[in-house]
């Protein structure tokens, strides 16, 4: 239940942000969730290197352990058998130097024992269905006021 409404607050967060933004025009907000883009805009396929999966819509149908203590603020985990693809440390990291902080480097420089597990990126977002019909809507008539 308060998985629900944590995300349904967050859906109706970025719904009322809409009007913010500057509208965009009919035929833009028509492959707003068609083959191409998702309701909001972000492009439905994977990277080309496959480290990105392609969007299917989020996850809608996550199953609550019977063990889930409403009310602990630990939600369940969708993922938890995942295992690690690779494991960045000081000894490897040159290798991924081009997508590390300098806060990371600092980090696997500084303690021996330090390391970023690297898992496989998953596409979980996912909104009420209200809130997907309303986006096309949001993003057409939305309208910038004042100094930007």
């Amino acid at each position: 239940m308060k998985l629900a409404m944590v995300l349904t607050t967050m859906a109706m967060a970025v719904a009322a942000s809409g009007p913010v933004l500057a509208a965009i025009s009919a035929d833009e907000a028509k492959e707003l969730g068609g083959e191409k883009l998702t309701e909001f805009g972000a492009k439905k396929t994977g990277s080309a290197d496959s480290s990105i999966p392609p969007y299917t819509g989020g996850v809608k149908d996550l199953k609550i352990p019977a063990d889930f203590k409403p009310g602990s603020g630990r939600y369940p985990d969708p993922f938890k058998d995942d295992k690690p693809i690779e494991s960045i440390t000081k000894a490897n990291q040159a290798t991924y130097a081009d997508q590390l902080t300098p806060g990371t480097k600092a980090l696997l420089d500084r303690f021996p024992g330090f390391r970023v597990d690297v898992y496989k990126t998953h596409r979980t977002m996912t909104y009420p269905d209200w809130v997907l019909k309303n986006t096309a809507g949001c993003a057409t008539t939305s309208k910038l006021v004042g100094k930007v």
